[in-house]
């Protein structure tokens, strides 16, 4: 018969190396769905993050193309004056703190970041301590719509290589009239 004496003395010994190796195998699953999570939720917000700003950096060419047929109308020009270097298969880029319009040749530049103003330029004569390259091409193109002379049609294009270097790309539309 066993004496009570040698039961509780294994009892008392503590946890096996199997016990413990379990524990910690169930601690490290519990804790690796919620990182797993977390790491997710952050390039999600990353991703969209680049979405936004390349959306806005879209509308900013629309609106400036805009403008330029408006100015262009005002001073009793052709509605499309200035902006012949976007109908070519390579685009322009434009850039409305600078108020110009170049065709591209092969692929557009690399917008830069003023971050003593906050915006977006392809001016890069500021000191480069102010002024930083980002991951963001625009390419403006316009074309015809069918026969009409009295209408175009804008495209933007901003693309950005993203988390994982995924090449990403937004594309907005719009359509301008000579409207007088």
């Amino acid at each position: 018969m066993i004496s009570n004496h040698t039961h509780t003395e294994r009892a008392a010994r503590g946890f096996t190396l199997i016990e413990t190796l379990l524990a910690v195998l169930i601690l490290a699953v519990s804790l690796a769905a919620p990182l797993t999570i977390a790491a997710k939720a952050m390039s999600s917000a990353l991703i969209a993050k680049d979405q936004t700003i390349a959306f806005f950096l879209a509308q900013d060419a629309v609106e400036y193309m805009r403008f330029v047929r408006d100015t262009n109308k005002l001073k009793d020009l052709d509605y499309l004056a200035g902006m012949g270097g976007c109908t070519g298969a390579d685009g322009c880029r434009v850039d409305s703190r600078e108020n110009t319009i170049v065709a591209c040749t092969g692929t557009c530049p690399v917008l830069n970041y003023n971050e003593t103003k906050s915006w977006y330029t392809y001016d890069s004569t500021v000191s480069t301590d102010t002024i930083k390259p980002t991951i963001f091409t625009r390419k403006v193109t316009i074309s015809s719509v069918a026969s009409n002379t009295d209408e175009q049609s804008v495209t933007v294009t901003v693309s950005w290589k993203d988390v994982g270097n995924v090449t990403r790309s937004l594309v907005v539309y719009e359509h301008i009239t000579d409207w007088q």
